[in-house]
Formats: structure tokens, sequence, C-alpha cells
């Protein structure tokens, strides 16, 4: 996946463009990581899974893609991508921020674009990303809720999550949506703190989930189940770390969503499910990360 991308250096210059720089597009090594970082850190603050955390650069190296704009070796700034299902998932693109609004993220969302018909996003609500996005073929559909709430108040509903190899993690989403997630499983097991997790209802497999423990909360970062069994499989997940709160990005369009707010769940921010279908996000996911689908 993305090999074509380290085959080759791509060249742009942008002289429509306002203070127009001339650069490179390449494929990021392991060498543009620190200025990777500085570029995204540019721009606030930063989580992991981000361009600020080394690990999940060498990830989108590794099994996706991950491009750079360079001035005179200066990392200008990044944008990564994954291919999942057969549609390709705009991870992150940042530009530094002196130098935004001078092209750079345009022609990095081009580049790391190319070839791929069907693509998605999670976009931010700034309103120069938005457009941006719509003018690569993407359009927005529903929203991604970021979901804080207390573990006590998701009822069990009769299931127990235990710990997963990745091998039975794959192998049940596989079974259910068509889609091989084995290198995003390996990247999530192989994090500080990260999990794979079965629920179980007796001896039937309802759900899959990856996911990430600490300072008290849980964040599920990809959950895979039936819409019935959603809310029980996040219970049973809480349930297995004793977590006191549970964190989750959940579509808009889910009926998980309004289930988890009945119990209190808060909004803490929302970003923009963008794309060129609805349908490249698989109704089965019920929890979904933003940069890993």
């Amino acid at each position: 996946m993305g090999t074509a991308w380290r085959e080759r250096e791509v060249f742009y210059a942008d002289p429509l463009a306002k203070g127009a720089l001339t650069m490179e597009i390449r494929p990021a090594t392991e060498d543009h990581i620190e200025g990777i970082a500085a570029a995204r850190l540019s721009n606030g603050p930063a989580h992991d899974d981000s361009g600020a955390d080394a690990g999940y650069c060498r990830h989108l190296i590794s099994d996706g893609q991950l491009m750079v704009a360079l001035e005179a070796g200066r990392v200008l700034g990044f944008g990564g991508a994954i291919d999942v299902a057969g549609a390709r998932l705009l991870s992150d693109l940042f530009v530094h921020r002196d130098v935004q609004g001078r092209g750079v993220g345009r022609q990095l969302l081009a580049a790391v674009m190319t070839g791929a018909e069907a693509r998605y996003t999670f976009a931010s609500n700034d309103p120069a990303a938005l457009p941006l996005y719509a003018r690569a073929g993407m359009l927005a559909w529903w929203p991604l809720l970021s979901m804080r709430g207390a573990a006590a108040a998701l009822p069990m509903g009769g299931a127990a999550a235990v710990e997963a190899s990745v091998a039975d993690a794959v192998a049940y989403e596989l079974a259910v949506t068509g889609h091989d997630r084995t290198s995003t499983y390996r990247y999530w097991a192989g994090r500080a703190q990260s999990r794979t997790v079965q629920v179980l209802r007796g001896a039937e497999c309802i759900a899959v989930a990856a996911v990430h423990t600490g300072e008290g909360g849980t964040r599920v970062e990809h959950l895979v189940a039936q819409p019935a069994d959603a809310l029980a499989a996040l219970a049973a997940v809480a349930a297995l770390f004793e977590s006191t709160h549970v964190h989750v990005y959940v579509p808009g369009c889910q009926r998980l969503s309004a289930a988890l707010m009945e119990r209190g769940f808060s909004i803490e921010e929302t970003d923009i499910f963008m794309a060129t279908s609805a349908e490249v996000v698989h109704p089965l996911v019920q929890v979904v990360h933003p940069g890993l689908g």
C-alpha cells in the first residue's frame, strides 16, 4: 500500500498563491519525523496518534502514506493517509502556521490522494479546511461526536469482555464487514496501555474493539458490533478495565450516540465526516478512530 509514492519524488510550485513557495512533495522518512512534529505543534497542542507522535508517523510510513512538503530541507507541512476497504482515509493534513495560506495544504492533499477515487476524512470545523476537502470531492455527511461519560451509566446487557489476540479481532471484523484491518490492529495492540478486546455473550463473540487505558478512563479507539449490541459492548469493555469514564468517537448517524446522550455522556467536540460516499464507513463500525477509521 502506497508503494508507488516510495518510488518517486514529486516537485510542485504554486505561482498563483500569494507568497508562493517552491517546494518538494515527497514521501516522509524517519529523518522527517522531528520536522513533522514541529509543523503539527505549531498549530496547537497535540494528542497521541498525531503528527507529534513518532510511533503514529512510523505506522503511516510503513502501512499507509505520509507525505511531506519541504523547502530547503525544512518540513512545511505533512499529509497522511491510510487505505481502508478500498477507500483512502485522509488521516492528517497540517501546515506549519507561518506558511499557511500559501498553497502547501492544497498540494499535499493532491499528492496524498492521487489515485484514490473513494476518499474520506474527519475534518475539524476549521472554515479553511472544509472548502479544501469539498473541492477534492468530499462532501459533508454527518458529525463524528467525541463523547465522554461515566462507565457506571452503561448497562451491562449480559456481555463480558476479554483481552484477545490481534488475529481474533481481525478475524471477527473481517467476517462481519469484509474488511481486513490487520495492520491497524497491530499498531493499536503495540502501543503502550493499549489492548485488543473481544466481547462475549455466552460463547458468542458479539463485538471486537481496540482500547487505550489510563488515568482512570478507557478510550475505545474502534468498536465493531451490531447496533443492538454496541451499548452492552462498551459497558463490558469498561468493566474489564475497571474504568471510571469512557471516551469514544461515535458517528452522529448511529443509534449509539443517542443512547450515550440519554445516559449522560457529553459531547466534547465534533468533527465532520466528509467523503465521496457515505458508504465508505461500514455501518457496523460503531466507534471510529478519526485518523485510522
